[in-house]
């Protein structure tokens, strides 16, 4: 696994989102709005024709900002199966296409007739309420669960639908329209009041956010704090003219822009997580077929070394059983010795036991028993083993890395004998196995102690490439190594090294040893 908990290097998640920085820029943006106002103001600015065309396309804009953010959040609730966000997809289309698309769009458009219906006046502020109600859901939705938020939502729409029905200026209010009939004082009021509701809503979803690092849900109360300044710039038209109108639309479309940058942020976030969990998933199916890849190679060496052990066992049995009365008590004794020695690393290899540590042993006396075996085999060894050579290692894998090459002479050079002989090199024992076989090319020499690689000279005889990359590990792992060269007169030289038996660490390695591969 890498840095990022993934493979490859991968991204990690996205770092925690900067609330910070999001309020810093939402406070700037809303400070520089009133400031422009506020200079038109003082310049005596007056609203002309052109200016309610720039009405229009702001509320055209707002509307068209409500819906795609809508879009975007129920996007979001497919991609990262969030109730909520279904609920701030809904209240964004009421407030979009209920309140701003229909009110201050739709309406205008209609005959004079229509406009004055009762059904037509309550689209707007029933619409608001709703969106407010919606909105409001995911911040209540884990107490009341979702049938008890759904009756609630449904209740506050038909008090504002019964409210709206019996006082005008209520609808006219919630609307955000400017009504004559009104004294101005009252409805400027009415406007301040309604922004001081909304502002905790505001409050909720920013605290909300930062607390469940919801960067929507922060963005959300960015928004409302947005609809509050509008409404705010709404109750100035009635003291300061007509001119806080288009402020009050710009707030409002300004405070859908935010929220479309809260949800992009989200779906952002939501793709990056996904991403890392698909990478994450990646690393853990790649690990888990190493360790399953690992297991079967471990699996097919224990095989291969079980093959080889019955072999050697089968083959002492047999020769028990033609020639027990032929043998004297001597050789009986060191056969049963040199069976019962390659039983147990049977049963080593059965059980799985833990590994020996690295110790002083006795080359000679740690090889006799294979020796032994595969004398009683019909292989032809001869042993030149200094007695008094005592290294440092384990003696039997030695002695199973010594059955692997024997094994190796006897499919590669058939009927070629074996010479086995030890050497000293400095503090290193080196423990040479020649055969007169075909030897083994110089380009080679490195490859045949990869696992499943065979040499050239293989064709025709039965192996499965594992025998020499076993024992090439076995011998590094305990701290020895080993590798091939030309014998003199033709034929192999596979040499072991051993480090000597020394009070000292370890000495460097022998000159003429291969680096591992």
């Amino acid at each position: 696994m890498s840095a990022l908990g993934g493979p490859g290097g991968a991204s990690p998640l996205p770092a925690r989102p900067r609330y910070r920085g999001a309020l810093t820029f939402t406070l700037v943006i809303s400070a520089l709005t009133w400031l422009v106002f506020a200079a038109l103001e003082v310049a005596g600015y007056q609203e002309t024709a052109d200016m309610a065309s720039l009405d229009d396309i702001v509320d055209t804009s707002t509307a068209v900002v409500a819906v795609v953010v809508a879009a975007l959040c129920m996007m979001h609730w497919r991609l990262a199966d969030e109730l909520t966000d279904l609920f701030v997809g809904f209240g964004l289309v009421a407030l979009g296409v209920l309140t701003i698309g229909f009110d201050d769009l739709a309406v205008p458009r209609l005959a004079d007739d229509l406009q004055r219906s009762h059904a037509v006046t309550l689209v707007a502020p029933v619409g608001f309420v709703l969106a407010v109600a919606l909105l409001t859901a995911p911040l209540v939705l884990h107490r009341l669960q979702v049938r008890r938020t759904l009756a609630a939502v449904a209740g506050l729409v038909v008090l504002a639908a019964v409210a709206s029905s019996a006082y005008p200026g209520v609808a006219h209010v919630l609307a955000g329209r400017r009504d004559r009939a009104v004294p101005s004082g009252a409805e400027a009021a009415a406007h301040v009041v309604l922004a001081a509701v909304l502002l905790p809503l505001a409050v909720a979803y920013w605290r909300d956010g930062r607390a469940r690092h919801r960067t929507l849900h922060a963005w959300l109360g960015l928004m409302v704090f947005g609809i509050v300044q509008s409404r705010v710039a709404f109750a100035l038209t009635f003291p300061a003219g007509t001119l806080w109108l288009a402020a009050s639309r710009i707030l409002r479309m300004e405070s859908l822009l935010f929220v479309l940058m809260g949800v992009n942020r989200e779906l952002q976030e939501g793709f990056a997580r996904q991403q890392y969990e698909v990478r994450r998933s990646t690393a853990t199916v790649e690990r888990l077929e190493a360790q399953r890849a690992a297991e079967q190679q471990a699996l097919e060496e224990s095989r291969h070394d079980v093959r080889s052990a019955l072999f050697a066992i089968g083959g002492v049995a047999d020769l028990l059983n033609r020639a027990h009365d032929d043998l004297d008590a001597g050789t009986m004794e060191a056969l049963t010795q040199a069976l019962g020695a390659e039983v147990g690393r049977l049963q080593q290899l059965v059980a799985e036991q833990e590994r020996e540590e690295p110790a002083p042993f006795s080359l000679l006396e740690a090889i006799s028993p294979v020796l032994l075996m595969e004398r009683s085999n019909g292989l032809d060894v001869t042993c030149m083993v200094d007695e008094r050579l005592t290294v440092v290692g384990r003696p039997k894998e030695t002695a199973q890395v010594l059955r692997s090459l024997l094994d190796n002479a006897r499919a590669y050079a058939p009927g070629s004998p074996v010479t086995i002989r030890s050497e000293r090199r400095d503090d290193w024992a080196v423990l040479l196995v020649d055969d007169c076989g075909p030897g083994v090319p110089a380009a080679e020499r490195k490859a045949i102690f990869e696992r499943a690689r065979r040499g050239s000279t293989a064709d025709g005889a039965p192996g499965s490439g594992l025998g020499l990359y076993v024992a090439a590990r076995l011998m590094r792992e305990q701290g020895g190594d080993i590798w091939v060269t030309d014998r003199s007169g033709g034929g192999a030289s596979f040499v072991l090294s051993f480090p000597l038996h020394s009070d000292g660490p370890w000495p460097p390695p022998p000159r003429g040893r291969k680096s591992s591969a």
